[in-house]
């Protein structure tokens, strides 16, 4: 017993040794209060179903009141979105190619897979999650019936989910692999007006069901908003900017004050304290005996005020992984080549953002679609194919285009590869350049003829500003 006594003494103070050789293991009155939420839960535990309710309702009435906010997940969703996916085909025949690619691209069009993409991502943006189920629409003017329909996280649920199960977290069911097995839908949203005593819920197989989250811990099967770190702070500068407009009106709304030094029985004329003089404008107006006014200085807006403003915005936008001047819609304080840096960092962001998208939502509903395709007969079972998303305007097109150019000539890069970067399909864009040059020579015009005229180039001319 001794012997064991003294092991355990050794590790404790061994374990206090180790925790005081680091400055944040120290425990002191400095940095205690600062520490005093940092708990050791797990991912799941973390974001239980109160926490993850609590935060996604701030997030989303931020989002609906705080113009900033509301722009950024806007701006996000129609960058990282745009338009939508477009299929390209890779069988050997090119005919066949072009008939799938249409056949998709019309059943997107009659479904408005588009939408529903840029819906889902704002969702997880202000939600955490983005969350789909597929279903049958017969309505549907395609051949293809296969249907999405979004739903928001407040509806993946368990209702009787009082305590942890063994492999299951609230809304989701995972088999003894870690797979998801079947997803718990509320019939209704938690927050609807219909009259309900007891919540519903309908279990959908997890084949039907997308759900797209950003995943930060291992283990962690639910969503928080990604817009949750920034919250706080674009909070902040909302109240800062109604806290300087009230101080500013304030200030204009008052002309002046009656002041005075001496004794109330010294004075001859005693003003009324708090009485409202009107002034009449260009007079001289006769101050009682004894008293002075004093004009209020205009000091609101503050100078620091623009300056505060974006340094609040810079912060809160960072966790995001966008530039200062998309988030604020402003490039004024930019040259280009500092912009072009800042732009090109965000749009390796977005590739990251896409590729997410492509394995979460996009390639479960095209599986699908693919499956009742074959059914019909309209194209091959497990069609190789890949994805084309809108391309980026480049900041220089000249550049861009010699930069283009030299890559192809020295074969570091394909045609299409570089169509695919601007959302473009190079097959088609062959055919039309074919197209063009055949009507170009039947009547009988040259590159010179067609040529748009030259525009002078004044595009760098503050690049070293």
């Amino acid at each position: 017993m001794a012997k064991q006594r003294n092991r355990i003494s050794y590790h404790d103070e061994m374990a206090h040794a180790l925790a005081a050789s680091f400055d944040l293991a120290r425990v002191s009155g400095v940095n205690e209060n600062h520490w005093a939420n940092a708990d050791g839960l797990s991912a799941d535990a973390a974001m239980s179903p109160s926490v993850r309710r609590i935060v996604r309702n701030k997030c989303i009435h931020e989002v609906a009141n705080n113009s900033w906010l509301r722009g950024i997940v806007e701006t996000l969703a129609n960058d990282v979105i745009g338009t939508g996916p477009r299929l390209q085909s890779l069988l050997d025949s090119r005919d066949e190619n072009r008939r799938i690619e249409t056949l998709f691209h019309r059943w997107t069009m009659a479904t408005r897979l588009a939408k529903k993409l840029r819906v889902g991502y704002k969702g997880k943006l202000q939600c955490g999650e983005a969350i789909g189920v597929q279903f049958t629409n017969p309505v549907l003017r395609t051949p293809i019936k296969l249907d999405v329909c979004m739903v928001e996280s407040a509806r993946l649920a368990t209702p009787d989910l009082l305590l942890p199960r063994a492999n299951e977290v609230d809304g989701i069911k995972f088999d003894a692999y870690g797979n998801p097995k079947s997803y718990s839908i509320l019939d209704a949203h938690p927050g609807s007006l219909q009259p309900t005593m007891s919540m519903s819920a309908t279990d959908y197989p997890a084949s039907s069901v997308m759900h797209w989250f950003r995943e930060d811990r291992a283990g962690q099967h639910r969503g928080l908003p990604e817009v949750m770190a920034a919250l706080e702070l674009l909070a902040v500068l909302r109240r800062y900017t109604f806290a300087t407009v009230t101080a500013a009106e304030t200030a204009a709304n008052l002309a002046g004050i009656l002041k005075t030094d001496t004794a109330p029985e010294e004075s001859g004329d005693m003003a009324t304290p708090y009485e409202e003089i009107d002034i009449v404008a260009n007079t001289l107006t006769v101050m009682p005996d004894g008293y002075s006014m004093q004009q209020f200085k205009a000091e609101q807006p503050t100078a620091t005020y623009v300056e505060a403003r974006n340094a609040v915005l810079l912060e809160a936008v960072r966790c995001i992984l966008i530039p200062w001047n998309i988030a604020a819609g402003d490039s004024s304080n930019y040259n280009f080549a500092s912009g072009r840096l800042d732009h090109k960092t965000y749009w390796g962001m977005i590739g990251v953002v896409r590729s997410d998208c492509e394995l979460e939502m996009v390639e479960p509903v095209f599986e699908s679609w693919n499956q009742e395709a074959a059914l019909l007969g309209l194209a091959p079972d497990d069609l190789p194919h890949k994805w084309m998303w809108p391309g980026m305007i480049p900041g220089d097109e000249k550049k861009a285009a010699e930069a283009q150019e030299v890559r192809l000539r020295v074969h570091t890069t394909t045609y299409s590869d570089e169509y695919g970067k601007m959302g473009l399909d190079w097959e088609e864009q062959f055919r039309q350049i074919a197209d063009e040059k055949r009507l170009m020579n039947e009547l009988g015009l040259t590159v010179e003829d067609v040529a748009p005229a030259e525009v002078p180039d004044h595009e760098h001319e503050d690049d070293d500003e």
